[in-house]
């Protein structure tokens, strides 16, 4: 079974925040593990078909659900036909039947659905673990669903074969590296430059994610440490910003590290420190 994550959702209940959802986790953990009807299935392949390949592809699932999500649910079961099948149904069903770890996440103000509401074969979802996306605080809400599908699902993505001239780009860069730029021995490498934290776009080496607790859009997370121990770590790697937690505050002494940040904002609870 290959690991990923099968993004279920009801069309008009949530098809905006599914996409923006789907993107997101296919910058975290590459596109090939995000299966999503929409990329998923090609024009002529029969739907049912290709949605039990892709389940069986997948190790967890995210349950998109909007406000319309149960109401959408009833209005199924009253239609008598075989014709209007209830899909996000089916994927769930399947999903819980096969013991999948499933993540519902609330949407637009949505509210989970009680057991009391549900049919027989979706009541264990309503004791899952819910996760609100919300639109204001949209990196940081997505960050802990993405903590916790770590779990189940690498980041990394294995290539079997790499292109000859990929690799001699790759040597010539590190030649370079190694040997025509000046060491960095100290923490004092470093200025202060205030208060702000990397909300996305952050790039740093891949190497680093071997002995980071994690490497996200917003740098790598090397974990909790003192100001100073942060900075050391940091000229060790070479990073040219380093983002320490401010003590007192919900994300004290986090040392996070990265070589450029696109998004760059002013945050209280971290110090900026740059090269």
């Amino acid at each position: 079974m290959t690991t990923g994550i099968f993004i279920s959702y009801r069309r008009s209940d949530s098809k905006s925040d599914a996409r923006s959802i789907c993107q997101r986790l296919e910058k975290s953990f590459g596109k090939r593990k995000i299966f999503i009807d929409v990329d998923s299935i090609r024009p002529g392949e029969n739907f049912q078909t290709v949605l039990k390949s892709d389940l069986e592809k997948c190790n967890s699932m995210v349950v998109v659900i909007g406000p319309r999500w149960l109401e959408l649910l009833k209005s199924f079961d009253r239609v008598e036909s075989k014709k209007n099948l209830d899909y996000a149904r089916l994927e769930v069903a399947s999903a819980l039947e096969r013991k999948l770890p499933i993540f519902p996440v609330l949407v637009d103000g949505a509210t989970m659905p009680e057991p009391k509401d549900l049919p027989d074969d979706l009541k264990p979802l309503a004791y899952r673990q819910a996760f609100s996306v919300r639109h204001d605080s949209f990196p940081r809400d997505m960050w802990e669903l993405e903590q916790e599908l770590r779990r189940f699902v690498s980041t990394r993505s294995i290539w079997k074969v790499v292109a000859i001239s990929g690799i001699l780009v790759i040597l010539l860069c590190a030649i370079y590296y190694y040997l025509w730029r000046p060491p960095l021995t100290s923490a004092e490498t470093y200025s202060k430059i205030g208060n702000y934290a990397c909300f996305g776009g952050a790039e740093y080496p891949d190497s680093w994610r071997d002995e980071a607790a994690s490497c996200v859009t917003y740098g790598c997370n090397f974990g909790k440490m003192p100001q100073d121990v942060c900075l050391a770590l940091g000229a060790r790697k070479e990073s040219k910003i380093v983002i320490h937690g401010v003590p007192g505050t919900s994300r004290a002494n986090e040392c996070w590290l990265q070589n450029s940040c696109k998004d760059l904002r002013e945050y209280g609870e971290f110090m900026l420190f740059q090269m």
